[in-house]
């Protein structure tokens, strides 16, 4: 696993302004999912498998608008302080009494 300060150091491998990382900040808008983008969506996805530093901060952004509010969610439902609730998580993934 990369530390932190190891993932902010990657550099997209055709950065902005004129290279295909500059869409990184339309797929976080969203704006990669309209119908007339279709094809810059499909070199930014392309370009995604290559290039560490964008699939990394594709992972990010669906952690913090997906995976985060998700478990905050069910924390809440449960109604169990989330930290509690990401601990005894984690616990359970490290016995692997939880498996991806």
């Amino acid at each position: 696993m990369k530390t932190e300060a190891a993932l902010s150091a990657l550099q997209c491998i055709d950065p902005p302004p004129d290279g295909i990382g500059r869409l990184i900040k339309d797929f976080e808008s969203g704006v990669l999912d309209f119908c007339d983008r279709r094809d810059d969506r499909d070199h930014f996805y392309a370009h995604a498998k290559k290039c560490t530093a964008c699939r990394q901060s594709m992972v990010d952004h669906f952690n913090r608008t997906v995976v985060i509010p998700s478990l905050k969610g069910k924390a809440a439902a449960l109604g169990v302080p989330f930290e509690i609730f990401m601990a005894e998580l984690t616990a359970a993934y490290r016995t692997g009494k939880l498996k991806f």
